[in-house]
């Protein structure tokens, strides 16, 4: 089961999915660029963002939320 943070459902409320699926696309390109270049702190960085522009999208889109 997923457990949304705040942030992930604050996103979520405060977002078009139009917006965070956008912003999801971006997220996944610095995550490419980071892991091209062997940077792992950058890798680091962008794969938290992909992942709470991830579960906000999910958080949005789920009954529950």
């Amino acid at each position: 089961m997923i457990w949304f943070t705040r942030k992930q459902k604050k996103m979520a409320r405060n977002n078009t999915i139009s917006y965070l699926s956008s912003k999801y696309y971006d997220s996944e390109l610095k995550l490419d660029k980071a892991a091209r270049r062997g940077d792992l702190k950058a890798v680091d960085r962008a794969m938290k963002e992909h992942r709470d522009y991830e579960y906000a999208l999910l958080c949005k889109k789920s009954k529950k939320y």
